[in-house]
């Protein structure tokens, strides 16, 4: 009798320890199941930032299209700005984040990075130095060059055909930099070639131009007016409704100012942020 309980109990032992090893088992696979699963499913990456995401928070940030031409966008708020010339597909997908996509075209400037460089550059300013020797004018920090306004009826062309290029990809606006570098004559004739073609125009800084009322931009952009006491040379626009993107590069300059639609902070640096921390509020 107890030779049997003792096999019984044997018995049980290996019977209790084979469970346990099949419940171990079992459990096991579970996890790494569970594992494998959560693995496979997908996970929202974030988006790198060159290809036109706008961040989640309310600020936007911005690329200096003259420091980083392989970038060729631009946000300021709500609005992006790219080099017409991108690739079609990347201006699709940026439009998915905004209806507000206009065109960045540098006017008062010939850039070597830019594909009408060649085209631009017999009309690019030149001078003498004092050995009577001609050289090209260039824009200091920059390879890109000062075109000679004296040339306008052969640049205005030359520029309307990124506009053009603009409408045909569906951009709705053009946005000319550079442009103290220009007349008010010609601002105002390009303005006229865009809004023909039912782009809104605007252009940054020339404050003098505006000031002296001999252009009149449907947008404009301002740089560190507050830090160097100009906004008042913007009130003209302000006057008409004409919103204004005021971009402010120091903190302590990162106020409102009566008049502009938006006032942004671009970091504590000099000139042409990498991007921008915020709106100044």
């Amino acid at each position: 009798m107890q030779e049997v309980k003792k096999k019984d109990l044997v018995e049980l032992a290996m019977y209790m320890v084979f469970m346990f090893g099949v419940l171990y088992l079992t459990g096991c696979s579970n996890v790494d199941t569970k594992k494998e699963a959560e693995s496979d499913t997908p996970h929202e990456q974030p988006v790198p930032e060159d290809n036109g995401t706008p961040p989640e928070k309310k600020y936007p940030f911005i690329y200096d299209l003259r420091a980083t031409p392989d970038v060729n966008m631009l946000w300021l708020a709500d609005v992006a700005f790219v080099d017409p010339s991108l690739d079609v597909a990347v201006i699709e997908s940026i439009k998915k984040y905004t209806e507000k996509v206009r065109a960045y075209v540098s006017c008062g400037t010939a850039e070597e990075s830019r594909d009408n460089f060649s085209e631009l550059e017999p009309y690019i300013k030149k001078e003498k130095d004092s050995r009577g020797k001609e050289h090209k004018v260039k824009l200091e920090g920059y390879d890109e060059y000062i075109l000679d306004p004296q040339h306008k009826d052969e640049i205005v062309p030359i520029l309307e055909k990124k506009f053009i290029l603009a409408k045909s990809i569906g951009l709705t606006g053009v946005i000319c930099d550079n442009a103290e570098f220009l007349t008010g004559v010609m601002l105002n004739e390009l303005k006229e070639r865009a809004n023909l073609l039912a782009l809104s125009f605007g252009f940054v800084n020339a404050l003098y131009i505006v000031d002296a009322g001999e252009a009149s931009p449907d947008f404009h952009v301002v740089e560190q007016c507050n830090q160097y006491g100009e906004c008042n040379l913007v009130d003209k626009l302000v006057e008409k409704n004409v919103p204004i993107f005021h971009l402010e590069y120091k903190s302590k300059y990162c106020y409102p100012t009566p008049g502009h639609e938006t006032v942004l902070y671009g970091g504590d640096r000099e000139l042409y942020a990498d991007r921008f921390e915020r709106v100044c509020e």
